[in-house]
């Protein structure tokens, strides 16, 4: 009998609720796993990716200082050299036939426009090309598609990070209200999983509880408890991380966001449970913290985590593709720009699948495994290590970790 991962479960998994981001799912990849393991044994590709995380383009309205990407460092419109993806090279895309696609960036995908293509000519491209691919986007908020548009997509994060006008504007510049009509009115679009993100940081940590309430009040007094099913937040730290020890040379000198082994880091986060407790103190908003966000799993004490895997399952399953076509396998290797597996638009496909191979048998000129890897992201790479030959799945056809 195979055991399944309730993912609601809290004992189980890291994310308490089945619409956030969560590592496990890497599982639900489990065949096309075995598949290419197989055809490496044989020296051949399986010409086919599970997840692409696409960056349409690296224009941005916001300036985020702690952009991975740095796109407060080339401003934006005014800069010849950002890119926005060619319309025309779409199609290669659908030569490895993802299980799903996230928008994201990069830039601010809606803000996106080749030649008098939309973010909107993007989604209705796919929807027609690869019916089955499910689709994400994650949004700072600044623009919000067509409701034709919007139902084409499977769920959308909204990327917010504060409580108010001041500490939005210190941390990403923009309009912070700006952010809260867009959540409102993806409630009542026809999207019907929409998730608030919150990077938390020594900024805005203490604000997390009231940011909740302040959420949960919007959608419960204005629209109602049918509306707010629709809605989780998820918290992540922000980079870099205490207790991540994180080998990324884009972090090495930066400022430490998320010090979370100091005293006062531990404090804080007792008093945000405290806070929470004391806010939530009708049944409705206790369990919406509890079953739609996970609050309470952020303030355990951290642990540092020495990952420990022989093989990198995430390049052979996740591609990120950037604006110019560059591919990367993780997050590390696009915000330090090497490893690059190849371009989407110049190399050929043998190209491509010969060097995720190569990732993927972490050959130390391209990738030297757990001592380089993000200790956020690579966790997923164990998680498919140890189970991949299990009977372990995970409640959900959910494609996306």
């Amino acid at each position: 009998m195979s055991k399944t991962i309730n993912i609601s479960d809290k004992s189980s998994v890291t994310i308490l609720n089945g619409r956030l981001r969560n590592t496990y799912r890497i599982l639900n990849h489990r065949g096309l796993m075995e598949r290419k393991i197989q055809a490496y044994n044989q020296n051949k590709f399986v010409h086919e990716i599970g997840v692409i995380e696409l960056h349409p383009t690296d224009r941005c309205d916001l300036q985020c200082f702690y952009c991975t990407y740095g796109s407060n460092n080339r401003m934006h419109t005014n800069n010849s050299t950002v890119q926005d993806f060619p319309y025309e090279m779409l199609e290669k895309v659908n030569r490895v036939n993802p299980k799903a696609i996230v928008f994201a960036g990069g830039g601010e995908p809606l803000i996106y426009n080749y030649k008098g293509k939309t973010f909107e000519d993007i989604v209705y491209y796919f929807k027609k090309s690869l019916p089955d691919t499910k689709l994400g986007l994650i949004t700072n908020g600044t623009k919000i598609p067509s409701q034709d548009c919007i139902k084409e997509l499977d769920w959308v994060r909204v990327s917010v990070d504060a409580l108010d006008k001041d500490t939005f504007s210190a941390l990403k510049g923009g309009v912070f209200e700006k952010r809260l009509q867009t959540i409102f009115q993806y409630a009542l679009s026809p999207v019907q999983n929409i998730g608030i993100g919150f990077l938390y940081n020594r900024f805005n940590y203490k604000q997390i509880p009231y940011f909740i309430k302040e959420i949960y009040d919007i959608v419960m007094g204005e629209l109602g408890e049918d509306y707010l099913r629709k809605i989780n937040i998820q918290f992540r730290p922000t980079c870099p991380i205490e207790s991540c020890m994180c080998p990324s040379d884009n972090y090495r000198d930066a400022i430490l966001m998320t010090p979370d082994k100091q005293e006062w880091w531990k404090e804080m986060s007792q008093y945000i449970i405290t806070t929470i407790k004391t806010l939530s103190k009708y049944k409705k908003m206790e369990r919406f913290v509890r079953e739609q966000t996970n609050v309470y799993e952020i303030t355990k004490e951290k642990k540092e985590h020495s990952l420990d895997f022989n093989h990198c399952y995430v390049a052979m399953l996740r591609w990120t593709i950037r604006a110019n076509g560059d591919i990367y396998p993780c997050v590390i290797k696009a915000s330090n720009q090497n490893a690059i597996m190849g371009n989407l638009f110049t190399s050929s496909l043998k190209e491509l699948f010969s060097m995720e191979q190569k990732i993927y048998t972490l050959q130390p000129e391209y990738c030297t495994g757990p001592d380089e890897c993000c200790r956020i992201g690579g966790v997923s790479n164990e998680i498919a290590e140890k189970h991949r030959l299990t009977d372990l799945s995970v409640e959900t056809d959910d494609y996306f970790f």
